[in-house]
Parts: C-alpha cells; sequence; structure tokens
C-alpha cells in the first residue's frame, strides 16, 4: 500500500513539474485519490460458554480518515455487517457436525469418555473492513474449537409425596443424554438445597429415581420447589423444576368456641397438588371433639404436625388440649365438593349413670348417636350383690362392657347383644354403646339384671319309663344356661332331648362326669350307675329356646330275644326307634343249631347301621344303611343291632321293618 500511494504522489509531481515548463503562469490543482481500509488483524475465536463464541480482531486503519465499517462472515454466511465493533458473539450449535460424538462410547445409556469432553467445530472466519466509498479490505482465517452442548431436554414423570407420615418424597423423572455424548450427571435439589449428586438410575423402568427419606412437613407453610439438573461434567446443565404451594387453598377458621359446630364448605380442585385441603383452627379451652367430612380422609394433626387422628369419613376424640391445630381433607380419586364440620363439646353429657342395681333389675333406654362427639353412650351402674346381666340393642351396634379399671368383660357387634354371668359386688362397670358402621343412629338399649341361678330347676325325683317334659328360654339367662336336679332311684339308663341344638353337661352329686356332650340333633344318652342325685346342665352358644325331654329307662327294655330259629328261616318283624331309648339302639337275639350258608338282613328305609354280634360280643359283620350279607353262619347265638340316624328335630320316634333271612 506504501509502494503505491509512493507511485501517484510522484506521477503528481511529475504532471506539475512539466505543466510549469509549458505554462508557467497555470494554477496547479490536487487531485483526490481513495485508498481502502487496511486489513483487520489478529483475529481470534474464543468459546464463552457452551456454544456461544467471542470474535475478535483488531481495528482496520483508513488512510483517508474515513469511519471504517464491519462485515463478519462465517462459514460462507454473513452474519453482521455495517458493523462498528471489533467483537461478535455467535452461536454456533448449527455449525457442529453430526460428527461430535466420535471418541465416545455409550453403556446403559451412559456416555464414557474416551477423549475430551464436547465437540469441535471448525469455523471459517472473514471479515470485510468498509470505508463507506465503495472500498474495502478483508482478512480471513480457520479456527477449530472445542464447545460442549447443555443436556438435551427431559421432564418429571412423577412426585410423590407421602402425605400419611410426610417423612419421604420419590422422585422420578425421564432420562435425557447429552449431543456431545458427555457422561450424564443429575443431582436433586428441594428449595434450592442440595439433597443429592449421587442419583440412582431405574434401569427396569430406564427412568430417573431418588427418594428422600425425610420429614418434610415444616417445608409445607412455604412454596417448595423440587428440581433435578443434569450436567455433562464441563459445566453445561439442563434442569426441570416444579413448584407446590400446598397452604395455598388452606382455611384459617380462627379461635372455635366450646361448645360449637362449624361447618366450611370447600372444593378440591383437579389441579389441587396433594388432593386435599387444609383448614386450621385454634381452641381456648380443653374440649372433646368429632370432626367429619363425607367420603373423604380426615386427618387431624397439632401445630408441629404431629399426627393425632386419622380416618376415614370421620374421627373423634377426647381431651384436645388448648392449642392451635391443623385438619387436612383429602380425597385420591376424584375432584371433590364437600363440607367439613367440626364439633367440640363435652362427650360425657348424654352419658347415663344407672346407680346401684340389685336383681331384679329391667330397664329400658331411648338413644340417638347423631350428634355424640366420641360416637358413643356410655351407661356407668355398680352391682351391690352377683348378678348376671343381659344388655340388649334393638339394632346392630357395638357393645362393649368393662369394669371400672378398664378390663375387658365382655364385647359384642351384633343385634343379640352381650350376656355376662357374673358381675361382683362392689364394683362399677361401664357399657360402651357405639357404631361405625350401623346406619340407624337412635335406639333402645334394655337392661336385665338377674340371678343367673334362679332360673335353674329341681325336677324332683324321675320314675322309671316316665318321659318329663320342660320348656326352656335360654336367651333370658345371663350364663345361656339352665342346671336341672333330678333323682333316680336306681341304677338306670337315661335319655335327655330337645327339639334344637343343645349342649349337655351331666354331673353327679359327688362331681363326678356322666356325660359332656354337644347333641347335633338335641339327644344325649348314658347309664346311672348308682342312685341319687344329678345336675343336667343345658346351654347353647345360639341362646336357643325349645321343649326338654328326659327319660329313663332299663336299656334293655326294648330288645327282644326270637328264640331259636329253623332254618331255612325268613321272616319281617315291625320296629320303632324312640328317642326315649335309653341306649339309642335296638338288638335282636337269636339262636340257629345248623350252618346258615347264607344270610341277609335288611331295614326297609335303609336309614340305620346293621351291626352282626357273636354270643360273646364280637362284631362278625356291619352295613351302614344298606342290607347285610353274609355266608357261613356257624351253629351259635348271635345279635342283630339296629342303631338309628337321627336327622330331623321334629320326630321323637320312627318306625320300620327289619327282615330276616337265613338259608341252610
Amino acid at each position: 500500500m506504501k509502494i503505491t500511494r509512493l507511485f501517484i504522489t510522484l506521477f503528481c509531481l511529475g504532471v506539475f513539474f512539466s505543466c510549469s515548463k509549458d505554462d508557467s503562469e497555470e494554477e496547479v490543482k490536487e487531485v483526490y485519490v481513495n485508498v481502502p481500509p487496511s486489513r483487520v488483524t489478529n483475529i481470534k475465536a474464543t468459546v464463552v460458554e457452551g456454544t456461544l463464541v467471542n470474535i475478535t480482531w483488531d481495528a482496520a486503519t483508513d488512510d483517508n480518515g474515513d469511519s471504517v465499517t464491519y462485515e463478519v462472515i462465517v462459514n460462507n454466511e454473513i452474519l453482521v455487517a455495517d458493523y462498528l465493533e471489533t467483537s461478535v458473539e455467535i452461536d454456533v450449535q448449527e455449525y457442529i457436525s453430526n460428527q461430535g460424538n466420535k471418541g465416545k462410547t455409550f453403556k446403559n445409556g451412559v456416555a464414557n469418555f474416551a477423549g475430551k469432553s464436547g465437540v469441535d467445530v471448525v469455523l471459517g472466519i472473514e471479515i470485510r473492513a468498509y470505508d463507506g466509498n465503495g472500498s474495502f479490505s478483508n482478512e480471513s482465517t480457520i479456527k477449530t474449537l472445542n464447545v460442549n452442548r447443555s443436556p438435551n431436554e427431559f421432564e418429571f414423570e412423577n412426585i410423590y409425596f407421602n402425605f400419611y407420615s410426610y417423612d419421604s418424597i420419590e422422585i422420578f423423572w425421564s432420562l435425557t443424554d447429552d449431543p456431545d455424548g458427555d457422561s450424564i450427571v443429575y443431582t436433586v435439589y428441594i428449595n434450592d438445597e442440595l439433597i443429592t449428586d449421587d442419583t440412582s438410575v431405574d434401569s427396569y423402568y430406564n427412568r430417573g429415581y431418588y427418594y428422600y427419606n425425610n420429614n418434610f412437613y415444616d417445608l409445607l407453610n412455604e412454596p417448595i420447589t423440587i428440581k433435578v439438573v443434569a450436567s455433562d461434567g464441563s459445566a453445561q446443565e439442563t434442569y426441570i423444576e416444579q413448584v407446590y404451594e400446598f397452604r395455598a387453598t388452606d382455611i384459617d377458621l380462627g379461635p372455635l368456641d366450646f361448645p360449637s359446630i362449624t361447618s366450611q364448605e370447600f372444593s378440591i380442585a383437579e389441579e389441587e397438588p396433594d388432593d386435599r385441603i387444609g383448614f386450621t383452627f385454634s381452641i381456648t379451652e380443653p374440649s372433646d371433639y368429632r370432626i367429619e367430612a363425607n367420603n373423604m380422609d380426615v386427618n387431624l394433626r397439632d401445630e408441629n404436625g404431629n399426627l393425632i387422628n386419622s380416618s376415614y369419613h370421620s374421627i373423634n376424640g377426647l381431651d384436645l388440649e388448648v392449642g392451635n391445630y391443623y385438619v387436612e381433607v383429602g380425597s385420591y380419586y376424584s375432584q371433590s365438593n364437600s363440607t367439613v364440620t367440626i364439633q367440640l363439646a363435652d362427650a360425657n353429657l348424654s352419658d347415663v349413670d344407672l346407680g346401684n342395681v340389685i336383681a331384679p333389675f329391667t330397664e329400658s333406654y331411648i338413644f340417638d348417636l347423631s350428634e355424640e362427639i366420641d360416637n358413643a353412650i356410655i351407661y356407668k351402674f355398680t352391682v351391690e350383690e352377683e348378678i348376671g346381666a343381659i344388655i340388649t340393642v334393638d339394632n346392630y351396634y357395638d357393645l362393649y362392657i368393662r369394669d371400672e379399671n378398664g378390663n375387658y368383660v365382655n364385647y359384642s357387634s351384633t343385634s343379640g347383644g352381650i350376656k355376662v354371668p357374673s358381675l361382683f359386688p362392689g364394683t362399677t362397670y361401664l357399657v360402651y354403646l357405639n357404631s361405625y358402621y350401623n346406619q340407624t343412629d337412635s335406639g333402645t338399649i334394655n337392661f336385665n339384671f338377674k340371678n343367673s341361678e334362679e332360673t335353674n330347676l329341681d325336677l324332683g325325683q324321675l320314675s322309671t319309663n316316665e318321659i318329663l317334659e320342660t320348656t326352656f328360654d335360654l336367651s333370658v339367662e345371663p350364663d345361656s344356661r339352665i342346671t336341672y336336679t333330678i333323682d333316680v332311684a336306681e341304677a338306670t339308663g337315661f335319655s335327655f332331648y330337645a327339639n334344637t341344638d343343645l349342649n349337655f353337661e351331666i354331673i353327679s352329686e359327688n362331681g363326678n362326669y356322666i356325660n359332656t356332650s354337644y347333641s347335633s340333633y338335641g339327644k344325649v344318652y348314658g347309664n346311672f350307675n348308682v342312685p341319687g342325685k344329678y345336675f343336667i346342665s343345658i346351654n347353647s352358644y345360639y341362646s336357643n329356646s325349645g321343649i326338654l325331654k328326659l327319660a329313663i329307662a332299663d336299656p334293655n327294655s326294648t330288645d327282644l330275644d326270637l328264640g331259636e330259629l329253623t332254618l331255612p328261616f325268613s321272616q319281617s318283624y315291625n320296629i320303632e326307634f324312640t328317642k326315649s331309648d335309653t341306649d339309642d339302639m335296638l338288638e335282636y337275639t337269636f339262636t340257629i343249631t345248623e350252618l346258615a350258608t347264607t344270610y341277609n338282613m335288611s331295614v326297609g328305609y335303609n336309614s340305620y347301621r346293621l351291626v352282626l354280634l357273636d354270643q360273646n360280643g364280637n362284631e362278625i359283620n356291619y352295613s351302614y344303611y344298606s342290607p347285610m350279607s353274609g355266608s357261613s353262619l356257624a351253629p351259635g347265638t348271635y345279635t342283630i343291632r339296629l342303631i338309628p340316624n337321627w336327622n330331623s328335630y321334629e320326630i321323637d320316634s320312627m318306625t320300620d321293618t327289619l327282615s330276616i333271612t337265613l338259608n341252610n
């Protein structure tokens, strides 16, 4: 440039002197020549962050003093023109080739380095300097830079807060990758506090997962921000975050009076983050409470977040202390509208004191549980002598009875009520009546106190072959039991039976058990081996009522000796079974003096068990409810035993036909 300018100057001087020689008096005129700006120098390209690159250069100069502007061209693309500055910042993302992951291998979705991180990008940079008069100069260079792109976008899949115990948060997110193939590291923040930088990847579902095992209740009063950052290890990161405002929809009910009933309508919107709404209130004196929200989970907590009570639909309790409280009402299933009702009252106001009770004592009380603070009424009484009790309700309710020390005595959740055989003198008892499932809130509770021994009967002496009938009703017995006393004058057999299921206990006056049996069809039998007094006790789990029949007789009185039978022999006999039969069987004895080659014994309806015994009582043959047959019956004495199958309460006897066939 300097040589050119010198040549022009000498040329002009030559012309000047030449003219002077031709016309010394003619004026010399100056000629203006535009000189292009100098080329820019020292072009540099520096990575600012990620794919942002700063291109700088040293300014061009212009000998004509013209203002210089610049045009920046990168990879044949004009990025800026008429530019006055000597640096420009550009994003080189579009110039990165698809070969950026070269040199890295992948395993389980995480890149493992086989060289440097990031990716190389080649920039062809040309900078033109213009003087505004159409002249320009240009300078170009090629720069290779290593840039690092941020990981790709990802998202939360689920965030689960444990609102039952407030002690854990589970965070799930989709996995991402890095466009440069760099290794991805995830970090988790809660309210900008680093929770972990060592997260696990759920390989089964191919997702990110972190389990935060800490109490988060204290965080609920302010917004909670959960952030997961995906970093490539080279200061490039992409993050996702979710903000929860759990208290935004809470309602402050203020101080509540005692007693009072406070109701508040509410709506749980579909976008409610925890599917629940909270109510704060305070009390200024101790109170019993009941809190209801139809078809909702209801939780009561103190001001420190400690759980006091929790249930579905309704909770109640006693002795709530002065302080501030928080009620959570929630539904996990659908958008909900409902009303929460908080009742404060004294739960003992409706309780009933029966005072001292002496048998016989019968009383009924009408009750209404609809506004009971504890969903219960307590009936208190004290007994002065040992008595039994029957307590019934005219619907399905829970009944508990405890003594004054809280010891459990009896319980029932049916309409049958409860029975207590013995309540002890000088003791105070409490009967709790409540029901969480019954839809009827009102009804009548009945108390019947009586001496359990008063209904026992002495039947006196029973005569042989006599059948004594007596009615019984175990439903009105506190111990569901009646004991009958009988006298027998001689050793004999017995048969006791009823038209319902019963448990029998038969005890001698010496305390020896003669028979203890459950009779599925109301019959028990055996022998009194000695004369004396006996006690027959009947009871039933179902508190049955009916007719009891007692018979004593010689067990052998219904047996028959057929004598000697001449072969061949075929004969039928009319038979009758009665429940009063004291050995519950019939026996037919016969003798034969010659060999019976075949034999057959049968009963018409086949509803009996047949047994054939020899003269020593040994069993030879038997049949269950079908004919009995055999061969080679030697001469001797034999007994056919018939045992009935009682399968009905309604019948006390059965008649049939026994057929005996003997062939020689």
